[in-house]
C-alpha cells in the first residue's frame, strides 16, 4: 500500500512545501509521503497509491518544463485506472490552461481541470483550516475510493464527517491534443457488409484524407470501455454487443432521406483519465448523438459533468454506483441496478415476511448509508414503519446494548447493513427465531464465527446477474440492451430539417430513453424519471453451517 503520496518538482521550495504539508496532514493520515523522482520507482508508487495529490505553486510550470521526471510521473498518474487525484494549488497558485506557455507539455494541461482544493502554508490565519478542508476533501474520497480507508484515516472525526458528505469525485479531464497526441482510437461501423471485426481499429490520421472523411458516417454512436486493462474480456464483450446491434440497424430513414450510424470507440481502461478523455471526445461536435458507457464507475462519474454540459445522452451497461442516479441527472442512464437496489428488494421482501415492525441498523461504512436511507423510502412507501432505527460506528458499537434496544423496540425481524462481523455478534445475542436479513461487507464465514449456532437461518441478499441468455454474457446482454434503447430512441426522434437534412434534437432523445418501456435480453427495462431503466435480480440466500443455500431464495 503507497498510500496518500505528494507529486512535486525536485525543487528546493516545492520539496520543503511538500513535508510542511505531509507534517500537518500527518495526525489525520497514516500514511502520507513525496512520490519517488526516479520515474521507475514513481509509477510503482502511484499503481499501488489509494490517492495522489499534484502540488503546484507560482513557479510550477517552469518546474514542471525543466523537470521531464516529474511530467513523466503526472501523466502516469492520470493514465492510473482507479487512482484519484486532487490539484492542491498552493498560497494563492493559479493554474489556467489559457495561461500555460506554449511549450508546456500538452498531456499535463489536464491538471488545470482536476479538482482544485487550495492551501495557505504562508498564511498562518488560514494555513489550519485549509489544510483541515483538504483532509475532509481527501477523506471523501477515500472512503468512496479505497479499501484501506479505516487504516490510512487516523482521525474518528474526519471519518464521520465524509460518511456524512456527499460524494464528489476528482476529475481528470484531458484536452483533445492531449487526446490525439495519446492516440485516439476510432472503430467506425458503417454497412454490416464491411463491419470490422472487433479489435480492428482506425485512427484518427488513417482518415485524415477526403476520400476516407467522404465514406465516415453522418452520425456516431460513441462507446467506452476497457478493452485493454484489467476488465477487458466483459469490455470487449460488450463491444462485441453493440456491434452486432448495429450492424443490424446502422442507418437511420425519415420520409426516404438515409444516414448512416458509425460507431466512435474508445478504450478507457477503467481510469479516470480514460474516462474523462473520452467524454471530451464524444462532447466535440454535434456528430455524436449517444453514449454507451462506461464500464467502471469511475469513468462513468468523471465523464457525466461534460455530458451534462452539452445534453449527451449515455447508457451504461456496467455502472452500479448508486449516486449517479441519486443526484437527478439529465443525461445519464443505464440498464443494470445500483448496488442500492438490494436494498429495496430486501424492503419488499420484509414487508412479505413480517409487515410491520423491522428494526433497521446500519454502520458508518458508505454503502450502509447508502443503502439505509433507500431501504426506510422503500419500506414506507410499501406502508411499513420501522420499530427502531440505529446507526452504529464500528469502534464503539456495543452489540449488548444494541440487541436490547432490538428486543425492546419488540421488531419483527431485523435488517443489518455493515461489516459481516458486527452482524453476526449482533445475532448471536438475539433469539435464532427472530428473521435476520444481512447486507454486509465481508463473507459468510466471519457472520457465522461471530453469530455461532444464531447464524443458521440468517438471510442474506445477494444482487444477481439476470438469467442468462444463450450466447449471451451478462456484460453482452446488458450492452445489447443499452444499444437497443439508443436505437429505438434515436429513430423516434430522428427527423428531417427545412433544407430536407437528418437531424437528431438531444432534448427529443433524452426525453425519448427516459419514456423508454420494453423487454431487453436481461428483462424488463422502464427508464423512469432519474435513467435507472434495469429491474433488479436479487437472490435471499439462507445461512447453514457456514456457507450460503439457496433454499432461502
Amino acid at each position: 500500500m503507497s498510500g496518500i503520496l505528494l507529486i512535486v518538482p525536485p525543487e528546493p521550495t516545492a520539496e520543503a512545501n511538500a513535508e510542511a504539508l505531509i507534517n500537518l496532514l500527518a495526525g489525520t493520515f497514516s500514511t502520507v509521503k513525496r512520490a519517488p523522482h526516479r520515474p521507475s520507482e514513481a509509477e510503482r508508487a502511484l499503481k499501488d497509491a489509494d490517492i495522489a495529490l499534484i502540488l503546484t505553486d507560482a513557479n510550477w510550470t517552469d518546474d514542471i518544463t525543466a523537470h521531464g521526471d516529474t511530467a513523466r510521473a503526472i501523466n502516469y498518474a492520470l493514465s492510473v485506472p482507479g487512482l484519484p487525484l486532487l490539484h492542491v494549488p498552493l498560497d494563492g497558485a493559479k493554474l489556467s490552461v489559457d495561461a500555460l506557455p506554449p511549450d508546456f507539455p500538452p498531456q499535463l494541461r489536464a491538471v488545470a481541470y482536476l479538482d482544485a482544493v487550495p492551501v495557505h502554508l504562508g498564511d498562518e490565519s488560514q494555513k489550519m483550516t485549509s489544510v483541515a478542508h483538504l483532509a475532509r476533501e481527501m477523506a471523501e474520497v477515500l472512503e468512496n475510493t479505497s479499501d484501506n480507508f479505516e487504516a490510512l484515516v487516523l482521525s474518528p472525526t474526519i471519518r464521520r464527517e465524509s460518511s456524512r458528505r456527499r460524494r464528489r469525485w476528482p476529475i481528470n479531464f484531458i484536452m483533445l491534443f492531449g487526446i490525439i497526441i495519446g492516440g485516439v482510437l476510432m472503430l467506425v461501423v458503417a454497412q454490416a457488409g464491411d463491419r470490422p471485426l472487433p479489435g480492428t481499429f482506425i485512427t484518427v490520421d488513417d482518415a485524415d484524407d477526403d476520400d476516407d472523411m467522404a465514406d465516415m458516417p453522418e452520425w456516431f454512436i460513441g462507446f467506452v470501455a476497457d478493452l485493454s486493462g484489467a476488465n477487458a474480456d466483459s469490455g470487449s464483450a460488450m463491444l462485441q454487443a453493440v456491434q452486432d446491434v448495429l450492424a443490424e440497424r446502422s442507418t437511420l430513414t425519415v420520409n426516404g432521406v438515409t444516414a448512416e450510424i458509425g460507431l466512435l470507440v474508445q478504450d478507457s481502461r477503467c481510469s479516470s483519465g480514460g474516462g474523462a478523455a473520452a467524454a471530451e471526445l464524444f462532447t466535440l461536435g454535434e456528430d455524436v448523438v449517444g453514449v454507451i458507457g462506461d464500464q467502471c464507475n469511475i469513468g462513468c462519474t468523471v465523464a457525466l459533468p461534460l455530458y451534462e454540459t452539452v445534453g449527451l445522452p449515455a447508457i451504461s451497461p456496467a455502472c452500479t454506483a448508486p449516486e449517479l442516479t441519486l443526484n437527478p441527472s439529465a443525461t445519464f442512464n443505464r440498464v443494470i441496478a445500483p448496488t442500492t437496489a438490494e436494498a429495496e428488494a430486501v424492503a419488499d421482501y420484509l414487508l412479505a415476511l413480517v409487515g410491520d415492525g423491522v428494526a433497521l441498523i446500519y454502520d458508518e461504512q458508505q454503502h450502509a448509508r447508502q443503502f439505509a436511507p433507500i431501504f426506510e423510502a422503500a419500506y414506507s412507501d410499501g406502508g411499513g414503519q420501522t420499530a427502531i432505527i440505529i446507526s452504529t460506528e464500528t469502534g464503539i458499537i456495543d452489540h449488548d446494548i444494541i440487541a436490547e434496544d432490538i428486543i425492546e423496540s419488540g421488531a419483527g425481524a431485523v435488517y443489518y447493513i455493515g461489516r459481516a462481523i458486527n452482524a453476526g455478534a449482533i445475532r448471536a445475542r438475539l433469539s435464532p427465531d427472530l428473521p435476520f436479513v444481512a447486507s454486509v461487507l465481508g463473507d459468510v464465514v466471519a457472520f457465522s464465527e461471530q453469530a455461532g449456532d444464531n447464524a443458521t437461518g440468517a438471510i442474506m441478499p445477494r444482487l444477481t446477474a439476470p438469467p442468462l441468455v444463450p450466447g449471451f454474457t451478462p456484460s453482452a446482454a446488458y450492452a445489447h440492451d443499452a444499444a437497443t434503447i439508443l436505437l429505438d430512441a434515436l429513430n423516434e426522434v430522428a427527423a428531417l430539417d427545412a433544407d430536407g437534412e437528418l437531424t437528431i434534437d438531444r432534448a427529443a432523445l433524452r426525453a425519448a430513453i427516459r419514456a423508454y418501456q420494453g423487454d431487453g435480453l436481461t428483462g424488463a427495462l422502464d427508464c423512469g424519471d432519474d435513467g435507472d431503466c434495469a429491474a433488479a435480480h436479487v437472490d435471499f440466500l439462507t445461512v447453514r453451517d457456514g456457507e450460503l443455500t439457496e433454499d432461502g431464495s
